[in-house]
């Protein structure tokens, strides 16, 4: 829920609009449906007086960063690929994972048209 509430918070809905539109989806979604529809107001309640927005600041700073390191991940694995580095070759140099590389390296195969932005993409939609 909480996940759920940020997001509409990013799109510019007010923290009690958001929570509201949140108890609805989720009843809608059939997420903890005959709780919320029992006790809905308290819920309400309860996350309008417990919701922290230092605390979602900074969880959304740590998404941004760990977002950054992936970024930078798939950038130096992808110019490794355009330079015909093997991927056996990427993860010794990088002590990279291995299954991570070669998942980058079989997207650039299947899309060697893709920057660094669409592999990413393709690599948080997993």
């Amino acid at each position: 829920m909480i996940s759920r509430i940020y997001s509409k918070i990013l799109e510019g809905i007010s923290l009690e609009q958001a929570i509201d539109f949140t108890v609805q989806d989720c009843i809608h979604d059939n997420i903890l449906r005959d709780f919320l529809i029992k006790h809905r107001s308290e819920v309400v309640g309860m996350l309008l007086e417990e919701f922290d927005m230092e605390e979602y600041i900074k969880m959304e700073r740590r998404d941004s960063y760990e977002d950054g390191k992936c970024q930078y991940r798939i950038h130096v694995i992808h110019t490794m690929y355009q330079k015909n580095i093997p991927a056996e070759s990427c993860i010794n140099m990088l002590d990279e994972d291995a299954d991570f590389v070669n998942h980058i390296y079989q997207l650039c195969k299947l899309h060697p048209d893709w920057n660094d932005s669409n592999l990413f993409d393709a690599v948080e939609s997993n």
